[in-house]
């Protein structure tokens, strides 16, 4: 089944490592869980954001809110 914007989530996951990608498993490749719980930054730097807090954010994480198109400074 493909979901649109699965791709790209999918691979934030991956580079993230917090999934790993199984291809000896019986069946076909399966992708399990490679961590317990996920500390999702960006999550929590567009988070800051909402409550109003956008000026506590570093500038690199800014730029990458930018770069991803999630952030637009007026």
């Amino acid at each position: 089944m493909k979901l649109p914007g699965a791709q790209v989530g999918f691979s934030k996951a991956m580079a993230n490592k917090w999934l790993r990608l199984d291809k000896a498993a019986p069946g076909g490749p399966r992708v399990f869980r490679a961590v317990e719980a996920v500390q999702d930054a960006v999550q929590d730097g567009l988070r800051r954001v909402q409550e109003g807090d956008a000026a506590a954010l570093p500038e690199r994480e800014r730029n990458e809110l930018k770069r991803r198109k999630l952030l637009l400074e007026v």
